[in-house]
């Protein structure tokens, strides 16, 4: 007999979320006609997650595990502001735009020394984000901006950038774990 011990999983999710107003809470507006409703900013469509473990006999009673998340990214705006007659703004929505697909992959070997009683004590190495993935996120959604005469716009240069890292870098940790029977 193998002395190999394995499992593994994968997990698809197909989600849709919506909102009207700024908040997922806000109330119906009934008054203001049309389909006020949008996609939230946290409608991930398509999300897989995998895992796996494993025994590794051969080789002093390790073991080996991952864990896998990939996602289709997350939906920004795109709005543009419009100078108004009276000096003010006129928000419109134009649609929304998808950032690229995020994915984080973790790895992890533990050893377990002692067994006492069917307590185990044993050591963790993990490493987080191991192919140091960069995830952007925080993505302007401003297209365009009010102009200076009534219903003209100036185009925004910075639309669809990100402005920062929704993920961490790379990073090690080491530790000590306590089994109970």
């Amino acid at each position: 007999l193998s002395k190999w011990g394995w499992g593994a999983g994968v997990a698809y999710t197909l989600s849709k979320s919506e909102q009207e107003g700024t908040d997922a809470f806000s109330f119906p507006n009934l008054q203001a006609g049309g389909n006020l409703r949008h996609p939230s900013g946290n409608d991930q469509r398509h999300q897989i997650v995998a895992n796996f473990i494993t025994d590794i006999p051969n080789a002093w009673g390790l073991q080996f595990s991952g864990f896998m998340t990939l996602g289709s990214g997350l939906p920004y705006n795109h709005v543009e502001d419009v100078r108004t007659a009276n000096n003010g703004q006129l928000q419109t929505f134009l649609g929304q735009e998808r950032s690229p697909w995020q994915k984080e992959v973790d790895f992890r070997l533990q050893k377990n020394f002692l067994n006492l009683n069917g307590n185990e004590i044993g050591v963790t190495a993990s490493v987080f984000n191991a192919f140091n993935t960069t995830n952007l996120g925080c993505y302007n959604s401003r297209y365009a901006g009010p102009g200076v005469a009534e219903g003209s716009v100036i185009l925004d240069s910075g639309f669809g950038k990100a402005n920062c890292v929704v993920t961490d870098p790379r990073r090690f940790q080491f530790g000590v774990q306590y089994s109970f029977k």
